[in-house]
């Protein structure tokens, strides 16, 4: 039997950007990323609103080298959790 010679598989490097936020009152969603990546690297950001009230935001590199982040925090931490609710649920740990 003969056989075609299967032509190369040409695959052009990446290039892409994207970005989304959610922000939602009710549920006390707060969060969002950014990217962009251009061959082999990508930058980027992502956010969250932690419990405590603080934002974390996560600002990254990754490459050949590997995930490189840098974590930095932004507000007060503070008592209450998600809508200030406290976190207890009243039986002190019991």
């Amino acid at each position: 039997a003969l056989t075609r010679p299967v032509p190369p598989y040409f695959q052009e490097p990446a290039k892409y950007e994207f970005s989304y936020e959610v922000k939602d009152e009710q549920s006390g969603s707060d969060y969002g990323h950014t990217e962009t990546r251009d061959g082999d690297r990508a930058q980027g950001e992502f956010n969250v609103l932690l419990p405590d009230g603080r934002k974390q935001i996560v600002e990254y590199e990754a490459d050949q080298d590997g995930f490189k982040p840098q974590i930095r925090y932004e507000g007060e931490a503070s008592t209450g959790g998600y809508g200030g609710g406290g976190g207890s649920n009243g039986n002190d740990g019991y």
